[in-house]
């Protein structure tokens, strides 16, 4: 009980430093519950965003009657979706489609107007999809199905909200009314949540791969989605790093704070001890003294965190998120108890070091000697100075500098450990400011280099919705007409085939970016890699592609080695060969690794183009082996004269990824191929006010050619562009509260460490040092610590930018990055530290210079 009221007298006693204490933990518990709140609110959020883009954890194609009356048993099923395929578009269809049946008819989607298909004649489409064929409630589609062969024809009844995922992938549905089980079908499941949820589905799994000789291939998980469901469980582990920096920082703020604060109790306890107070008592008096200036502090943060949370993600700060996160409710930000019981403890256990090491370093000493002492007795400095002839060298620094100058220079001695700990803490973080001042720049460098050619550079994509049919497709005479389009800036257009090049081994240089992008899954899986070694001899997949003029010119500022000349690519057998930035090279725009073969401008290089390759029938299945080298068609060699090598392109081909690839102009394409047309294009406008209406001339131009998608790209581009170049972000949001704490707690110490000196310059004041030069004295030691601690912030942020720049190159192959350093930055975090010791040290100074010289020397008896 006595530990309890000793440990109130002193927290009221020393409001301002119990004050400095609070403030630091309550920062620490905003900082921790905050990122915590945000971590476990983005995670329910992006797992209800998985859920909406596809809530089911496994996927089961073709299954039998009997696998779905044993599913239905299962007790760990929350949901099960049946959708039946009873229809496809063929092969030589315009648009590529789906007509699915389920038993709502909706197919996890919303209804916006019109109805439900009531039978299997009638369909309901996403409203993007009947804009861009023209088509209303009411209307018709008909097609020759993949499966029967035979003519159908569909009412459209409903439309449906756009769905995102399918709008990127250029594939729409028809969904109607299940009339029962379909051979050609999927199963989707929805699992109960649980701590055992990835072990259910492996269990179900292998159950039908086992019992019913299930074909393996045919089912499929949903990683991302389980991934979502086990990262709120991995919270802790996620955010524990982040926890432990936070509440130790400010650990260190409350130690220095209290330790120096402790040399005004030296004597009080001392007294306690000399009455019978055990050590544990006064460790005990501490922890709770701490604790119960903490306990306000943790439930004023946890109450502040919710609200900054909300803020935070509202203004789209929330960076744990992958979805953008705007106007959320206060029921949508969940508090995670394992956060804050964490947080609690990890506070607690902070208490417990600062109590031991404060016991330690000030009050292990007999009561006698603790009675008498006034000063906490630290390591002497001034054994740095050694012992010999230290009046010489006394001597010399006067001589050298001012007395004033020479006398701040030996208050600077005292308490020098703690006043270090805090400078560094200083130091820390405002040197932040200065690295993110950095990766602003560097940030918006990778983006023009790196971000924008791998998108696209296209504001509007128009896609050809399947590629293989010919029949549709749009020539230079028709694309022509979007250069009289006022707002269109540049109007690119492609044609392309996909084409192998066997390269003898002494013409590659390295294949360490095939290597790379083979490790993705879709490449593994769908591709099987993009190369072959072929006995002495590598086959490469890549592509050729038909540029029009718009598209090469856009190539001529991205040339690596050679020149681009229109006239010699229209009419003779000349070549573009494009090689994909796999480096980065941010100070030159180039970096010889990326040249992956050992191609100079004037070789020959030569392509197998398949010939006779009729994918109408047979395309999901001569074509993916094509892809994965299974199968080789009838091919014709074509040989091209290498004019230039480039390394970026105007446009980003769905289902491919960037290769080798040869591009020559669309004229040579089409003496090639004469039903080898425009494909893709890609629109840039010259700003977004032109948007609207450009967009509703596309749609109206493209009625007339049936096959074509329209899609604004335009939302897509700024959120990348958004997330890439914005660095005022939840970090910095950190480091400004750390700063905050350091602003008061070193304005504190400063005025501990004055205060502590009081009774010497009152001496210095009697003896005649007038009120100027005990200014100098103080200001000058000020001026001092500034220097220190920006020299120190200045080579903190140099060693950061150091590391950050060299996990760039290994994680990212980034390099060629300057330091550029912003001097205005440098000179704020100068100002920032200068302003602030001259602030810490004036009012305390003003105090000083007005009290009675005889009451500060007598004051402290």
């Amino acid at each position: 009980m006595i530990t309890i009221k000793l440990a109130l007298i002193y927290i009221k006693k020393y409001k301002k430093r119990s004050f400095i204490i609070f403030l630091s933990f309550l920062f620490a518990v905003i900082i921790a519950c905050t990122n915590g709140i945000m971590k476990h609110s983005a995670n329910i959020i992006g797992l209800n965003e998985q859920k909406k883009y596809n809530p089911y954890h496994l996927k089961i194609i073709n299954a039998s009657k009997d696998e779905i009356d044993m599913i239905r048993k299962n007790q760990d099923i929350k949901r099960m979706k049946i959708r039946n395929f009873i229809g496809a578009s063929d092969a030589n269809s315009l648009y590529r489609f789906n007509v699915i049946a389920t038993s709502d008819g909706l197919n996890d989607s919303t209804l916006l107007s019109g109805t439900v298909a009531k039978n299997e004649h009638e369909v309901t489409i996403e409203k993007w999809i009947a804009d861009n064929l023209h088509k209303k409630i009411g209307d018709s589609i008909s097609y020759t199905d993949y499966y029967t062969k035979k003519h159908e024809r569909k009412i459209i009844v409903g439309l449906l909200k756009d769905n995102n995922a399918n709008k990127a992938s250029s594939i729409f549905n028809m969904n109607t009314i299940s009339q029962g089980l379909s051979k050609n079908n999927t199963v989707d499941l929805e699992f109960k949540d649980s701590s055992t949820l990835r072990s259910d589905i492996n269990n179900l799994k292998n159950s039908i791969i086992n019992e019913y000789n299930h074909k393996k291939s045919d089912i499929t998980t949903n990683k991302m989605l389980i991934t979502a469901y086990e990262n709120d469980g991995n919270l802790l582990t996620e955010l524990i790093p982040m926890l432990l920096i936070s509440i130790l920082f400010s650990g260190l703020i409350v130690f220095s704070t209290y330790f120096i604060s402790m040399r005004k109790r030296i004597r009080d306890i001392g007294i306690l001890r000399a009455f019978g107070i055990m050590n544990f008592d006064i460790i005990s008096i501490i922890i709770v003294e701490l604790m119960t200036i903490s306990f306000p502090s943790i439930a004023i943060g946890i109450l502040i965190s919710i609200f900054s949370a909300k803020f935070m993600t509202n203004m789209g700060y929330n960076l744990y998120s992958d979805i953008s996160l705007i106007n959320i409710g206060f029921a949508d930000i969940k508090v995670p108890p394992n956060i804050v019981f964490a947080t609690i403890m990890l506070i607690f256990a902070v208490v417990v070091i600062i109590a031991i090491v404060t016991y330690f370093l000030s009050i292990r000493n007999m009561p006698i000697n603790t009675i008498h002492t006034e000063i906490i007795h630290t390591r002497d400095i001034t054994k740095f100075f050694g012992t010999k002839n230290r009046s010489q060298k006394k001597s010399f620094l006067i001589d050298k500098l001012s007395i004033s100058n020479f006398l701040s220079l030996r208050y600077m001695r005292s308490d020098m450990i703690l006043m270090c700990i805090m400078i560094t803490c200083m130091s820390i973080t405002t040197s932040e400011i200065i690295h993110k001042g950095c990766i602003a720049e560097i940030n918006n460098k990778i983006y023009k280099a790196v971000t924008e050619p791998n998108f696209g550079v296209g504001d509007i994509i128009i896609n050809k919705s399947n590629p293989y049919q010919s029949n549709n497709s749009v020539d230079d005479t028709f694309i022509d007409y979007f250069n009289n389009i006022d707002g269109i800036k540049s109007n690119f257009w492609t044609s392309y085939k996909y084409t192998r090049m066997t390269v003898p081994s002494s013409l590659v240089r390295n294949t360490e970016y095939f290597d790379d992008n083979g490790k993705s899954n879709y490449v593994k899986e769908v591709w099987n890699g993009m190369y072959k070694k072929d006995g002495d001899s590598y086959i490469i997949k890549n592509k050729l592609l038909g540029f029009n003029d718009d598209s090469l010119k856009f190539l001529k500022n991205n040339i690596i080695k050679g020149d681009i000349n229109l006239d010699k690519l229209h009419n003779t057998d000349t070549c573009i060969l494009f090689y994909p930035k796999n480096y980065i090279n941010l100070k030159t725009g180039y970096d010889k690794r990326n040249e992956i073969l050992n191609y100079k401008v004037g070789d020959t290089i030569t392509i197998d183009i398949p010939v006779e390759f009729d994918i109408g029938e047979k395309q999901g299945d001569l074509l993916r082996k094509y892809w994965t080298l299974e199968f080789t068609p009838k091919t014709m060699k074509k040989s091209f004269k290498i004019s230039a090598i480039v390394d970026s392109m105007p446009f980003r081909i769905d289902y491919s990824i960037p290769s080798t690839d040869v591009v020559i102009s669309q004229k040579r394409m089409l003496s090639i191929d004469k039903n080898e047309k425009y494909c893709l294009g890609a629109i840039k406008l010259e700003s977004n006010d032109f948007r609207s209406e450009v967009n509703k001339i596309l749609l109206e131009k493209f009625s007339n050619v049936p096959g074509f998608l329209v899609e604004d790209n335009i939302n897509y581009n700024m959120e990348i562009k958004n997330s890439i170049l914005n660095y005022l972000n939840i970090e910095n949001i950190k480091y400004y509260a750390f700063i905050i704490v350091c602003v008061f707690s070193f304005i504190n110490m400063i005025g501990y460490k004055i205060l502590d000196k009081k009774r010497e310059l009152a001496i210095l004041r009697a003896l005649g040092t007038t009120d100027i030069d005990i200014k100098n004295i103080l200001i000058y030691e000020g001026i001092i610590y500034s220097f220190i601690a920006t020299a120190l912030s200045w080579i903190i942020a140099f060693a950061r930018q150091v590391i950050y720049t060299h996990n760039l190159e290994i994680k990212s192959h980034i390099v060629g990055i300057d330091f550029r350093f912003n001097i205005m930055i440098y000179l704020l975090v100068f100002a920032f530290h200068f302003i602030l010791c001259m602030m810490s040290t004036y009012v305390p100074s003003k105090k000083i210079l007005r009290d009675n010289i005889k009451d500060s020397i007598g004051g402290l008896e």
